[in-house]
């Protein structure tokens, strides 16, 4: 054959990049579509490295099926054409698997007279072809097994380390993966594993980010990868997802998966995103529907935000602990003033507080003001008075002749935290402020809100010559890292530090800490158990009854809320104790107990420094002494948490109606919100009596605030849930 009957022309070049052309555009059609799928398969053909694969291996298939028919020998025959044909396609099959060989080369091009520049190029062409192709198809490949291979994945690597099996890939689901890793660094257990359902939703950098991390990333969904893992160790379901109706929705089918799962399967918590208080009945549903080793859980990061903030700077801290402190500090802290809360904001978060602060601020000794200021405060009132009915009817101060009688002395004010009204407010009582929470629902504003109430207690407190050491807490929520680190670090041009904590950027919001609250959750499934009397058993019978409690714990969520709320005033307990011991109201038997000059009360109640207060607590509460000052305390702490929760007084006649188609008698109805202990600590002999005539029964209900007094060093320092991480 001679050169000239060859037809290489550049007509492979221009056909192969016609098609190319075509086929990115068919993939970008494909992807802007891909929210839309409800199957992963279309994915493969969507990736990047897909579409580049694709498309190099066009332009291979193009230039060996041209090259193939630039040797077709004359006259043509159909027979000769489906050889060529067929022997284009192997040619193209050898090039991508680095088999290929060149069928035109330099000698067979300059007989046709191009010119040596465009000769060449097609030469490089060529050649660029037979090393992209093979290179980037054995890419793609190996992308496709790991990713086929992914669920397999997880089924064998769970077995040997705790699970993370998120239901979505988004920004939140990312953020706490990292947390989670973060955490396991510093810590026993091994690196977990982490996997991400229906990444075909998910935005490509957020996969990318993903698999930096080491995660698992599947199209299967959170269902069918539970499926594959089932292990002895914890697993935990994420619902991720930022719609909460998906998540409720989604989590309730997991949960029928899991319940028909054998217990050996290990382990496994469910977990879902919702800030909704009507997500409780689906929890409570939920839990009923799992085995035993299932725990269903509701993650509101409105309230954990504002339990983390209870636990780590409580209401009491009107002092901070600023190096060594004086004589005078520790006077102040054990003092027993009245307390002046600040709260400015009445949004989710400062509703939040505001209720967390009601059943927080309880005490023996100090009668404790809140103030509300906000734009919008009646309409906050009038959503207290809807959602805490019996809150809002005894707002009010407490009468001084009566010491155990129950009141709430909170004030609204209807005006801008900028305006001089505040000022005026400030200036007249900023002097009593002992703690400050700031949620406006803007950064900014927020963080300059922040510094003004700074400068304007500074001033108070400098007019009124209080103790230097006297500067009121300002916690202020803040959602953006990087304008939180600058408040944080906020100084005077003097280096005064303005002292300004800030809480809820979305590191701290999904973080394992936040998430999870390991140490709450530990302190409030022993609380639970010691009010089940495991505590008090020895032997297989502790064990057995440890279980009933943990069962108990994880089958309503009103369980696990009251157990927290009740381990978060722990702290309150032991700061009364060591108030009284201060102020010579009481004395501990045994060695002598001496109070530090200042206690870091921002430190967990288990923390090694509040070591010789739980062995001082322990002998005092064991001694014999009277202790009924803090049954009552406790009682006070019941009552007001219980209204924030929307419950209210049940009578008699009420009781005997909640009872009458029932078997076992009840103390309250949940439907209703009714509960009969709703009463001063010193009328529950009354309720006693009242429960036996209807039940034959005594409940001796004092007996349940003494359990949780006397076993406060066990709560937080046993080890029946020290796997809790």
């Amino acid at each position: 054959m001679d050169a000239p009957d060859m037809i290489v022309a550049p007509n492979a070049l221009v056909i192969g990049i016609m098609l190319s052309i075509l086929t990115v555009i068919a993939a970008v059609v494909i992807g802007r579509k891909r929210g839309k799928r409800t199957t992963g398969l279309w994915k493969v053909y969507t990736n990047p490295l897909y579409i580049v694969t694709a498309v190099i291996v066009v332009l291979a298939f193009v230039l060996a099926l041209s090259q193939g028919f630039a040797l077709l020998e004359k006259p043509y025959s159909l027979g000769s054409i489906a050889t060529r044909f067929f022997d284009s396609i192997h040619d193209a099959l050898q090039t991508v698997s680095l088999d290929g060989s060149s069928r035109i080369s330099s000698e067979n091009l300059l007989p046709l007279g191009w010119p040596p520049a465009v000769a060449w190029s097609y030469l490089v062409y060529q050649s660029l072809l037979f090393v992209l192709a093979p290179a980037t198809a054995f890419s793609s490949v190996v992308f496709m097994l790991f990713t086929l291979l992914a669920s397999p994945a997880l089924s064998w690597r769970s077995k040997s380390h705790d699970t993370y099996v998120f239901s979505e890939l988004n920004s939140s689901s990312t953020t706490l993966a990292k947390s989670i890793l973060a955490h396991y660094g510093t810590s026993k257990g091994g690196r977990p594993v982490i996997a991400f359902a229906e990444i075909d939703r998910a935005d490509e950098s957020l996969v990318d980010e993903a698999r930096t991390l080491g995660a698992i990333c599947s199209d299967r969904s959170i269902a069918e990868l539970a499926a594959r893992c089932t292990a002895a160790s914890r697993r935990r379901f994420i619902f991720s997802s930022l719609n909460e109706a998906q998540n409720l929705r989604e989590s309730l089918k997991l949960t029928e998966v899991l319940a028909s799962e054998p217990e050996s399967a290990g382990d496994s918590e469910v977990i879902v995103f919702s800030t909704s208080s009507l997500a409780d009945g689906f929890a409570d549903s939920a839990s009923r529907k799992c085995s035993g080793t299932v725990a269903f859980r509701r993650f509101d990061h409105v309230q954990n935000t504002i339990n983390q903030v209870l636990m780590e700077m409580p209401v009491f801290l009107n002092v901070l602990p600023l190096g060594s402190g004086s004589e005078n500090s520790t006077k102040r802290l054990y003092s027993t003033d009245a307390r002046r809360l600040l709260v400015i904001g009445s949004g989710n978060m400062g509703s939040a507080f505001l209720k967390g602060a009601i059943w927080a601020c309880q005490s023996n000794a100090s009668d404790t003001h809140i103030d509300v200021v906000d734009l919008a405060a009646g309409k906050a009132r009038e959503r207290l008075a809807l959602e805490c009915p019996e809150i809002e009817r005894m707002i009010g101060k407490r009468d001084p002749d009566d010491p155990h009688a129950e009141a709430y002395d909170i004030e609204f004010h209807e005006f801008d935290v900028f305006s001089g009204s505040f000022e005026r407010l400030v200036r007249d009582h900023g002097s009593e402020v002992s703690y400050v929470f700031i949620a406006l629902g803007d950064d900014l504003v927020a963080a300059q809100a922040a510094r003004r109430v700074r400068e304007l207690l500074e001033r108070s407190r400098v007019e009124a010559g209080a103790d230097a050491y006297a500067r009121p807490p300002i916690v202020t929520v803040i959602d953006d890292s990087a304008v939180a680190a600058s408040v944080t670090d906020a100084e005077s041009p003097k280096e005064q530090p303005y002292d300004i904590t800030t809480v809820g950027s979305t590191e701290s919001l999904f973080s394992y800490r936040n998430v999870f609250q390991p140490d709450l959750d530990r302190w409030a499934k022993n609380l639970n158990a010691a009010y089940w009397g495991v505590f008090d058993q020895t032997g297989d019978t502790r064990a057995a009854t440890c279980e009933g409690a943990g069962r108990k714990y994880d089958a309503f969520e009103y369980n696990r809320v009251s157990s927290r709320a009740s381990a978060l005033f722990l702290k309150h307990h032991l700061f009364e104790f060591c108030r009284d011991v201060a102020n010579g109201k009481i004395a501990v038997p045994g060695d002598p107990f001496a109070l530090p000059s200042v206690i870091d009360w921002t430190l967990g109640i288990d923390a090694p420094e509040f070591e010789p207060a739980r062995k001082a607590y322990t002998r005092y509460v064991t001694s014999g002494i009277d202790r009924e000052p803090f049954q009552e305390l406790e009682h006070k702490r019941w009552d007001a948490f219980m209204r924030t929760l929307g419950y209210e007084c049940c009578g008699e006649e009420a009781l005997k109606a909640i009872n009458a188609t029932l078997v076992k008698k009840e103390n309250c109805d949940h439907l209703s919100r009714r509960h009969i202990c709703l009463v001063p600590f010193g009328e529950l002999e009354k309720v006693d009596a009242m429960f036996e005539r209807i039940s034959g029964k005594n409940p001796h209900y004092k007996l349940a605030d003494d359990i949780i007094i006397v076993h406060l060093k066990d709560i937080v320092e046993s080890t029946l849930y020290d796997d809790v991480r």
